[in-house]
């Protein structure tokens, strides 16, 4: 479904490579769909719900397994991203695959976040880049390294045939080039600016703790007022009512802590 194309010109006497022209070819359909990640994003949801919910009916042991499990999926997506993160040459359909992934890392575009990442940037006196809105300027490649070295090739061709044929030969290129690779091109193809890239990934790190704690919150509350109401037996979700300030804790330290073991693990990759 993604593939790519390479086509060498070589000199018929001597054998020596003169060009070579690269090109990716599709037949309109891909492995990048925002389907497969609303659906790894729910299943890895759903697990973490399960575990809480386990766990305050007093299953804690199979609150702990099913909270384990739910994390260790949760890294392999992680993984998936990282590797797609990566500057290696990699093809183009594990490219799009892991682009699949790229919202465990928190790379999820946002009209009004990608305004307030470029505000907030202008407002500060940095300098946001507009790539996405200078397509028409400037060519941007999403290739990886392997592309400098077919650049150079092709150049290095390009001056030998243009002294061969008296210069008759010229360059009317007028765009400019950009080659963008590892995170760069993930948030490339996300539709999102690069300087905006660290912005989007925090802010959703930060919307998620605020949202775990309010979901927290909002659980003991509706625990408390079905007690209170009759509806719900004084023994359920007992552990939970009676230490959710260091259930909540515990939460927020697991959270915490991913993201820099993570981290660390990208930093030994690189």
């Amino acid at each position: 479904m993604d593939g790519k194309v390479q086509v060498y010109i070589n000199d018929t006497d001597t054998g020596v490579p003169l060009a070579c022209v690269e090109a990716e070819l599709s037949n309109g359909k891909s492995v990048d769909e925002k389907a497969v990640g609303w659906v790894t994003a729910v299943i890895a949801g759903l697990g973490l719900v399960a575990s809480a919910i386990t766990s305050g009916l007093g299953h804690s042991n199979t609150a702990a397994h099913v909270a384990a499990n739910a994390l260790s999926l949760f890294g392999y997506f992680q993984a998936q991203a990282i590797i797609g993160m990566s500057s290696v040459s990699l093809p183009p359909i594990v490219a799009s695959w892991t682009q699949n992934f790229q919202w465990s890392m928190g790379i999820i575009r946002v009209g009004f976040l990608q305004k307030m990442a470029t505000w907030y940037q202008r407002s500060t006196g940095g300098t946001p880049t507009t790539y996405l809105s200078s397509l028409a300027t400037t060519s941007v490649e999403v290739q990886k390294r392997s592309v400098d070295e077919i650049h150079k090739l092709a150049t290095r061709a390009l001056g030998r045939l243009t002294s061969r044929t008296n210069n008759a030969v010229t360059n009317t290129e007028t765009q400019n080039r950009v080659v963008l690779r590892g995170i760069e091109r993930v948030g490339f193809r996300a539709n999102i600016e690069i300087s905006n890239i660290f912005f989007t990934g925090y802010s959703f790190f930060v919307i998620f703790i605020i949202l775990v704690v309010l979901g927290v919150c909002l659980f003991k509350v509706v625990c408390e007022g079905l007690v209170k109401a009759g509806k719900m037996k004084g023994d359920k979700f007992t552990d939970f009512r009676n230490g959710w300030m260091t259930v909540l804790k515990g939460i927020l330290f697991r959270i915490v802590s991913r993201p820099i073991c993570d981290a660390r693990a990208s930093a030994n990759n690189y």
